[in-house]
């Protein structure tokens, strides 16, 4: 068996204890830093996929002929823009004949903006094609979501 020696004491010095601290420190700094990039990346991805529904719903109810109870005349279609002004919202209004019903004004989720300036897309009544197709990209940070409108009504997105 052995003994210590009278008024040795067993432990760590000063100098491993700060070692281990800073190396605790890096590994928390960068789970963190990775944590928050992962964040923003789900944030753009999701606000990505949500247009795409809208998009889609918007162009369903044209396909449909799905009039709203304030539209006066007939149902021409769906029309969905994005004014240059407005980097983080874009709107929507049903297209009628005699009076169309107001717009519906559709915001980003906080922090997200539009990287394309202005868009202007027509879904018409009983039609699957788009006026107006073509790509709009939402980002966020370095993190961009792409959705592309072709002309024959396919809609579809993608992390960059």
């Amino acid at each position: 068996m052995r003994r210590s020696l009278p008024g040795v004491c067993r432990g760590f010095t000063l100098i491993e204890l700060l070692v281990s601290v800073a190396i605790s420190g890096i590994l928390i700094g960068a789970a963190l830093a990775s944590y928050r990039g992962m964040s923003a990346k789900q944030q753009v991805k999701q606000a990505g996929i949500s247009l795409v529904t809208d998009l889609k719903s918007f162009q369903q109810k044209a396909s449909a002929g799905q009039k709203p109870s304030d539209c006066v005349g007939q149902l021409s279609g769906y029309r969905v823009i994005k004014i240059a002004s407005e980097d983080t919202n874009y709107r929507m209004q049903p297209v009628c004949t005699t009076s169309s019903p107001a717009e519906k004004t559709i915001n980003l989720p906080e922090g997200i903006t539009f990287q394309t300036d202005t868009f202007d897309l027509f879904f018409p009544v009983l039609g699957g094609l788009v006026t107006g197709a073509q790509t709009i990209i939402v980002e966020k940070d370095s993190y961009r979501y792409q959705v592309t409108i072709e002309a024959f009504g396919v809609i579809r997105g993608e992390m960059l």
